[in-house]
């Protein structure tokens, strides 16, 4: 069964928790309205562009990037095919972080 692609992304954007999807090129191509109230980010400010980049910075509980290493949870996750449970945050587009 097929889902309309408007249904999916109203649903989507209807749940509370951030979400965001990536390409195997860990390019953001979806980014929920949690996301956005999460982050201060709004969905033009990243759809389009990486991850790994200079707005959206995945930091481990002691503040040290994880997007560059071998310690980036999503760049693991392509490779193994595996989930993935880690810690991470992201820098709110204020400054601070959030889980």
């Amino acid at each position: 069964m097929e889902i309309d692609n408007n249904i999916s992304q109203f649903i989507l954007n209807s749940i509370f928790d951030g979400l965001y999807i990536c390409n195997l090129e860990r390019m953001i191509t979806f980014w929920n309205q949690g996301a956005e109230h999460i982050t201060g980010y709004s969905s033009s400010d990243v759809v389009g562009k990486h991850c790994w980049g200079e707005i959206l910075i995945h930091i481990n509980e002691n503040g040290k990037r994880l997007c560059n290493s071998d310690k980036c949870p999503i760049l693991r996750a392509l490779k193994d095919g595996k989930e993935i449970k880690t810690d991470a945050y992201l820098l709110h587009k204020n400054g601070h972080r959030v889980p």
